[in-house]
């Protein structure tokens, strides 16, 4: 995707002047750089449950499944289960670091308690 950006300048006491953003398109990934996500993947063929977060899932995803992620990488294909939205990166570390610590049972008992499906 391109991004146009249009800029308006205005003057102000000197002689520098401020360029403003007055209309723009941003690329997609500047769009969700504002929101993070702790997400659950699965591997069936190997019954293993991946932990992470990320600020854009599809991408991310994506690299699972086609084995650029190193620690992943022998377990796919992976399978999305849970995608949960925090509001910044702390928060998403946070959650993710406690769901880490999760029994298996207790991170199956989260995920059936927060699945929408």
């Amino acid at each position: 995707m391109v991004s146009r950006h249009v800029w308006d300048v205005e003057a102000v006491s000197s002689s520098l002047a401020t360029p403003t953003l007055k209309g723009w398109f941003l690329p997609a990934f500047f769009i969700s750089m504002d929101e993070f996500f702790v997400y659950i993947i699965y591997s069936e063929k190997f019954d293993k449950y991946y932990i992470g977060q990320t600020n854009n899932f599809n991408e991310r995803f994506e690299r699972h499944n086609n084995g650029y992620e190193g620690f992943t990488k022998p377990y796919r294909p992976w399978r999305k289960i849970l995608v949960l939205e925090k509001s910044n990166r702390s928060d998403a570390m946070d959650l993710e670091r406690k769901l880490k610590n999760l029994s298996k049972q207790r991170l199956i008992n989260f995920i059936q308690k927060y699945k929408l499906e």
